[in-house]
């Protein structure tokens, strides 16, 4: 290809190529326009050096920190315009990297949502009310499509609801979390705490909401329908003792996370 105005040749491979984005990134300050190396060239040399370049770009970053941040306040609503229109024209891809850094940052991405519900937790709020009266029919949909893809989910989503308006209606304390749940059922290895059982595990109350209980992680323990339906409203040592599938192993474990439970909750008091 001759040697034009609107042709470069890229140092690295020596091809002479049209200077337009198909063939080189867009750079302000650069010649045309665009990067000196081609994309093929600029994609094999980030591929091989990778973490030099990515040990670069964030020490760069660090050192300019503040007036980055500085800029993307001020150009706010720009970026996120520029960023709606590169998903729009490439939906599939975007939605590929989101789902492969959810997986591998599964945790932090949680904490970080969590931790925006509550400081944003009213505004957000007033935002679904809104959504929800300006489109209840969609919303709705919605609602059922989920919940017909995650029933387990779904139903521990309405269990919680359950026991939240039960607690306000007795007036007991609620401060259970999802984490607390699953660290309740990995120590039972699980299983239903009285009886052993692996079928659905249900939240039962140590201490009955009617007698003061609370919906606490001292007071919550993972049982089976039966053994939950059964125990209804008395007390671990007057009821579990007289269960055929009494075991005193089971009955100290119980104990033993019990205390375990309240010592966290005191040590968490001391600490405020």
């Amino acid at each position: 290809m001759p040697l034009s105005k609107n042709n470069k040749i890229c140092p690295q491979c020596q091809r002479t190529l049209p200077a337009t984005k198909q063939y080189f990134h867009a750079q302000k300050n650069g010649k045309h326009g665009f990067t000196s190396r081609c994309k093929e060239c600029k994609k094999q040399y980030v591929e091989e050096n990778f973490e030099r370049e990515a040990a670069r770009k964030h020490e760069w970053y660090l050192r300019n920190k503040e007036e980055i941040l500085a800029k993307a306040r001020e150009d706010k609503d720009a970026i996120n315009e520029q960023r709606r229109e590169r998903r729009a024209k490439n939906p599939d891809k975007y939605r590929d990297r989101e789902r492969e850094y959810w997986v591998a940052n599964a945790d932090k991405k949680k904490q970080k949502g969590a931790r925006y519900y509550r400081n944003n937790r009213d505004e957000l709020l007033e935002k679904c009310a809104e959504r929800y009266r300006a489109n209840p029919d969609q919303v709705k949909e919605r609602v059922k499509k989920w919940a017909r893809e995650n029933p387990e989910k779904y139903k521990q989503m309405n269990n919680q609801k359950w026991h939240r308006y039960r607690s306000k209606i007795k007036k007991a304390e609620y401060n259970y979390s999802k984490q607390d749940w699953k660290y309740c059922k990995e120590y039972f290895n699980n299983t239903c705490c009285y009886c052993g059982d692996k079928t659905s595990l249900t939240k039962e109350h140590l201490i009955p909401v009617e007698d003061g209980g609370g919906f606490v992680k001292d007071n919550i323990l993972p049982a089976c329908m039966p053994c939950n339906s059964s125990k209804r409203n008395r007390t671990l040592d007057d009821w579990y003792p007289e269960q055929q599938f009494y075991m005193k192993e089971r009955h100290m474990r119980i104990i033993a996370y019990v205390e375990e439970m309240n010592c966290h909750a005191i040590s968490k008091a001391v600490k405020r």
